[in-house]
């Protein structure tokens, strides 16, 4: 029976996960596939990026010979890259089989890369990271290996960054910075804390102690991390990460007091939201867009709307904010500040990009807004609210579009658009919907931050040009040219105009962390007029001043804003620390990659059409011995995009009780489908009629399935899905000791459940899903957001030689309220049944609990029991109604015992009501059963996810409270939301 479990257990997880190249829910079988071979890689690709998947292939090959190096190895097995543009997604990751997935179509990634390029900087890290995979690997298959070895994050990401990237301020300084005000060093990224981990490392024992730490090995011939840093570096972990601590404590402490503050540079204000991304005034100071949160256990953001409250008097809304009695600095830069009356309203929520802007009559605000598109890519498109009218509208589609800044006289938008890699300014007229280039550049190029001059002739905006450098340029938009304000390798961008267009301040990223600078045009002077330690970025004029207004670390006082002189002078003078403590941040490795032709193109390469079935990839493999053998294997093609699973094995030792399944998942043609074929291990499993042990079936048999996911790219978390089964089943109950106990039950109809029956099942499942709800950590436990719609048709078919001929109809539905303190669950589901279908497939009102696991109602073979709180006895018939309302009020977070990965937790009351009514076709409906109770949840968590919620009340029927009688204590699985 354990057997039997982990094959479910198993089965459910990696068909969860799907193909890896599916990640976001689109399998994008539009695309056509081409593959590069080199010596040591198969570079795959899309039509529409050839000269990058070129370029990929030879900065591969280039760095090939240096990253192997850096890790001890002299060869790897072929690598798989896959290139993509389809998503606008910032990441690439890889695999332990040797392949990496990137997407390659870049624009923002510029800000942190300072003066390299995004194609040589994803693709040189995801390779380490698979060099790091062939340096640990042991003779136990992956990923347990991995699982083994317990290998921190820190280290895997810190080693490809090390080897691969330079410091800087994106990665990893402004982070540092943060955690080390924050005191919570612990909580941080190991993308950046492990890089100054390894260069920690590199320059206290060198890099060929970090090479001998990964060739490491115990008395059975596997990696484990803590042993093997033990016994390398001659120190535990533990010890290492305590002085690591006090090292960047002591940097960043001494480097913070030698810096001006921010009270130093201007005056500090606040603004009225919780936690502030970006904001935008209006010219006349009237409002102010804010983008942020104002709800710490919320994922997506917020854009609020705060429009000045006119009866006060305030001569300007940016002085009212600031309180110059409080202005003072503490040494933290937490001042408390006065702010004047406001009302705020959210006008639209998701993922927003950090530029947006007030037309010039400050009705109407542009931004760019995170969105599903065509074939249901994942990008970026312009889109605008005005105030006046209250309503939204799309600017562009499809178009890949950021940065929107107006026209002069608001007829229209200027914004980037970016195409493979390369941006462009572009027009966008709001009364034909026309588009106008206004660049034509059409290389490697990167433009962020444009902003329109205040005689509307030119545009300033910052370029990452082919070499990687990010400067400041000029844009004439009557001669078409194009001028070159700065050239540094370090970042510059964020350009703002002064009034009289004479000057800009810019923020740069020169001494390693983000300052203002302003430059006068008619000399191209520049000059530093901040020099804060923790950073601080330009933003926009004040309105009604002569100040810049700046955006600072979000370490204290996210919502902080500081008013700036931009032409003061700095304070500070030469920084003076010990070597000691400084060192780490230019420490390089032994084996640097350079000299590499970013440019460059193989000549011996071959090119040919993606086949599948061409580049097998062996995913994992196992075997384990328990109650009997249980074996695993699980493959994939290069793409990721087909997965094939064979689970196989016995209950026993004895070859009386074996269990197989094969699977597949195609997601490169049409939308994704697959096929499963089971032997003894597809089960469902239910309470049953109050038997000891419940109701096991097993359905063996054949299946295909196809999922379509799709959104109409208004509201990323506004989701439909449908899916479609057909099954060729043989339904049994197989007789195994401790389940299935059935045989003490009186089989008499009305009294219990009727006898399971047995047959062959030819099925087909409908199934049609819409939920919208807004992410939050709440959400599992208690919802306060969101609402959900399915129905369900289940058609068996005897025409194909099935034993039942019946049809099944679910409606389901269900919303969650904000009430503030807690939250209110609603749900109603009705049922409809047709024909002969199998005695069990009853519908009806049991005594029978559910089993219930967290957005899950009735799936993954567990079917729903129909279970009224407070009421006792079976009723049966072919129709269903069910409506319940809960008032749930949340207790305890969390409780301090917990046992390895399990803990308690997500402690919550409810007060609700239960609503039934079953009843038979033709026959009298009967009267309404309505039960009422309270009851307290709690979650069994692992891992800090809830696993299932438990909850124990007091309920019963309506009329007996009000007769005042005694209510019954039920216990039982907690349902939070049913799908």
């Amino acid at each position: 029976m354990r057997n039997a479990v982990l094959t479910f257990i198993f089965f459910t997880f990696s068909f969860a996960l799907g193909p890896w190249a599916t990640m976001t829910g689109q399998v994008h079988s539009e695309l056509n596939w081409k593959t590069i071979q080199t010596e040591h890689y198969r570079v795959h690709y899309h039509d529409g990026i050839e000269d990058i998947a070129q370029q990929g292939a030879s900065i591969a090959e280039q760095v090939y010979p240096i990253l192997i190096k850096q890790v001890g190895i002299e060869t790897t097995p072929m690598i798989d890259i896959i290139f993509t543009t389809e998503d606008e997604i910032m990441n690439g990751y890889a695999m332990w089989t040797n392949q990496t997935f990137i997407w390659v179509d870049q624009n923002d990634a510029a800000i942190w890369l300072e003066n390299g390029k995004w194609l040589y900087q994803v693709l040189s890290h995801e390779l380490q990271h698979i060099m790091y995979f062939n340096a640990v690997k042991t003779w136990m298959p992956e990923p347990f290996s991995s699982m083994f070895s317990d290998t921190p994050g820190w280290f895997v990401e810190g080693l490809a960054e090390y080897f691969t990237e330079k410091w800087r301020p994106h990665r990893a300084d402004i982070s540092h910075k943060y955690h080390v005000l924050k005191n919570n060093m612990d909580d941080m990224d190991p993308h950046h804390d492990g890089y100054s981990k390894l260069l920690m490392m590199g320059e206290k024992w060198g890099d060929s102690t970090i090479v001998e730490l990964m060739q490491w090995r115990n008395d059975f011939k596997l990696f484990n991390f803590e042993d093997a840093f033990d016994e390398v570096a001659g120190q535990s972990v533990e010890q290492f990460n305590e002085e690591w601590r006090r090292k960047m404590n002591t940097y960043y402490y001494g480097y913070r007091s030698q810096k001006e503050s921010y009270n130093d540079v201007g005056d500090v204000a606040s603004f009225p939201i919780s936690k502030m991304s970006t904001f935008a005034f209006s010219s006349d100071s009237m409002r102010i867009a804010l983008m942020g949160k104002d709800d710490k256990g919320q994922y997506d953001q917020s854009l609020f709307i705060a429009t000045q409250d006119t009866t006060t008097e305030t001569p300007n809304w940016f002085s009212s904010l600031i309180s110059k009695k409080d202005n003072k600095d503490d040494g933290d830069d937490s001042t408390k500040t006065d702010t004047p009356k406001f009302d705020k309203e959210e006008v639209d929520f998701g993922r927003f990009h950090s530029a947006m802007q007030w037309s010039s009559d400050n009705k109407t605000l542009a931004y760019a807004k995170y969105r599903y598109g065509k074939h249901g890519s994942i990008l970026w498109d312009i889109k605008t609210y005005n105030t006046e009218t209250e309503t939204h509208h799309w600017v562009t589609s499809n178009e890949r579009a950021t940065y929107p800044f107006w026209k002069s006289d608001g007829s229209g938008l200027y914004s980037i658009h970016h195409h493979n890699g390369i941006a462009n300014i572009i027009e966008i007229d709001l009364v034909s919907n026309s588009i106008t280039p206004i660049t034509s550049f059409t290389e490697d190029i990167q433009i962020i931050s444009p902003v329109l001059s205040p005689d509307g002739n030119q545009i300033a905006y910052a370029k990452s040009s082919t070499e990687g450098n990010m400067d400041i340029y000029l844009w004439n938009l009557t001669s078409k040219s194009e001028t070159q304000l700065m050239d540094t390798d370090e970042v510059d961008y964020l350009p703002i105009w002064h009034p009289d267009g004479s000057a800009l301040t810019y923020t740069s990223h020169k001494g390693s962390t983000p300052n203002l600078h302003t430059i006068t045009l008619s000399d191209k002077e520049s000059t530093m007029i901040t020099d804060v330690s923790d950073g601080i970025w330009g933003a926009q004029w004040a309105p009604k001043t002569e100040k810049i207004m700046a955006r600072t670390l979000n370490d204290v006082d996210s919502v902080r804003v500081v008013s700036i002189d931009p032409f003061r002078t700095t304070t500070t003078t030469e920084l003076r620390m010990r070597d000691e403590f400084t060192s780490w941040r230019t420490h390089t490795p032994e084996f640097v990659l350079e000299n590499i032709k970013q440019d460059s193109v193989l000549t011996n390469t071959r090119i040919s059409e993606y086949k599948f079935y061409k580049y097998p990839k062996h995913f994992t493999s196992f075997f384990i011995p328990l109650d009997g053998p249980l074996l695993s294997t699980m493959w994939e093609d290069a793409l990721g995009k087909h997965l094939f699973q064979l689970v196989g094995g016995s209950m026993d030792w004895s070859t009386d009780n074996p269990f197989i399944v094969l699977s597949y998942i195609n997601a490169e043609h049409g939308p994704l489908w697959g096929a499963n074929y089971y032997y003894n291990s597809n089960a469902t499993f239910r309470t049953y009629s109050n038997s000891n042990n419940g109701l096991l079936e097993v359905l063996d048999g054949v299946s295909f399935f196809t999922n379509i996911p799709f959104n109409y790219g208004n509201s990323m978390s506004s989701n439909h899905t449908f899916s479609a089964i057909f099954s060729l089943l043989n339904r049994r109950i197989p007789d195994m000791p401790y389940v299935n106990d059935l045989t003490e039950i009186q089989w008499e109809d009305g009294i219990t459940l009727p006898k399971p029956e047995e047959g062959n099942e030819h099925i087909i499942n409908l199934d049609y899903k819409f939920i919208n709800r807004r992410g939050h950590r709440n959400n599992i436990s208690i919802p306060r957001n969101g609402y959900g719609i399915r129905s369900k048709l289940d058609i068996s078919l005897s025409s194909l030689g099935a034993d039942f001929d019946y049809q099944r109809f679910t409606f389901d539905t269900f919303s969650n309220i904000d009430l503030g303190l807690g939250g209110m669950f609603i749900r109603a589901k009705s049922e409809s049944i047709w024909g002969d279908p199998p005695s069990q497939e009853y519908i009806g009102f049991t005594d029978d609990p559910p089993i219930y696991f967290p957005g899950n109602a009735g799936t993954a073979g567990l079917p729903e029991n129909m279970n009224l709180r407070g009421w006792n006895g079976y009723k049966l018939g072919d129709q269903l109604l069910y409506f319940t309302t809960e008032m749930r009020i949340p207790f305890i977070e969390s409780l301090p015992a917990n046992l390895i990965m399990l803990s308690l937790g997500d402690i919550s009351g409810a007060l609700f009501t239960d609503n039934g009514l079953t009843w038979k076709r033709g026959e009298d409906i009967g009267k309404t059963i309505s039960t009422a109770g309270y009851e307290l949840k709690i979650a069994l968590k692992i891992g800090g996810s809830p696993l299932f919620y438990y909850s124990v009340g007091y309920a019963q029927e309506l009329d007996d409270w009000v007769d005042k009688k005694k209510p019954s204590l039920y216990m039982r699985y907690a349902l939070v939301n049913p799908f």
